[in-house]
């Protein structure tokens, strides 16, 4: 004959059960974890300005097998007017960031008398401060002078090129001044823009001219060609003007230094 449970027993049964389920350590819960990592990649900045036509060297920084005669910095060895000399300064892109980018050219100048093709001599055989070297620009560079005139900086001894003549030192011929050409990367357009990460600057030019010097000027002297560059991130930066304020704060030499001649 079966017996009822009461409410007392089935109350016992339940904490009996309860006892039993709690033996041997705490309840368990429904738990999880996880965690992230992620990875941060310092950037660059880096360019490497080369002349294939003037000494052989690659974009690598490689040197290329070129007859010597064909090369720009030894056909500079014995000038004579009017010669034109291979040199064409271009800019190989690694970074990894877009950057602003500026190539500078620096071209001696002296008080000299020239002539014309015809040898007739020009401005009446008056001496004038000229550019000693000339260049034309390649169209599709990129590439955009920062003023329609060039910069003239007189040749001090801090500037002079080694050997050569400085204001007051009359005994070897020499430059006197110096034309500054500045370039601006602007992809084609009018204003000032990032070179985008990877991008080259093909050569901003592919020759340049020694000027139509009258004989018997300049004999002995050694002049030199000077392309240099500079590069600052785009990023963090408004525009073009605030990262050359930043950069020119960082790196005040810029107006002194000169890293490429030729």
């Amino acid at each position: 004959m079966k017996r009822k449970m009461n409410n007392r027993s089935k109350a016992a049964v339940a904490l009996m059960l309860a006892a039993l389920l709690s033996v041997g350590g705490a309840s368990a819960f429904l738990t999880d974890a996880g965690s992230t990592d992620n990875e941060f990649t310092v950037g660059k900045v880096d360019f490497n300005i080369y002349e294939e036509a003037w000494d052989g060297e690659l974009p690598d920084g490689s040197v290329v097998a070129t007859p010597a005669d064909a090369l720009g910095i030894n056909q500079a060895k014995h000038l004579s007017a009017g010669q034109v000399i291979p040199k064409n300064p271009a800019l190989k892109n690694n970074s990894v960031n877009d950057a602003y980018v500026r190539i500078r050219v620096k071209v001696p100048a002296a008080e000299v008398v020239t002539v014309d093709t015809r040898g007739n001599m020009r401005n009446g055989g008056t001496a004038r401060l000229t550019p000693l070297f000339s260049f034309v620009s390649n169209p599709g560079t990129g590439m955009r002078l920062t003023s329609d005139s060039p910069r003239v900086e007189p040749a001090t001894p801090g500037n002079a090129t080694p050997g050569n003549a400085s204001p007051g030192n009359a005994d070897r011929p020499g430059a006197t001044a110096y034309y500054i050409y500045e370039y601006m990367y602007t992809g084609g357009g009018d204003t000032e823009i990032p070179l985008p990460a990877g991008h080259d600057i093909p050569p901003l030019f592919d020759d340049v001219t020694f000027a139509n010097v009258a004989d018997g000027q300049l004999e002995g002297a050694v002049e030199i060609v000077t392309v240099d560059f500079r590069a600052i991130q785009s990023a963090g930066f408004s525009g073009a003007a605030e990262a050359w304020q930043a950069y020119d704060r960082q790196t005040p030499s810029w107006r002194t230094s000169w890293r490429r001649g030729g």
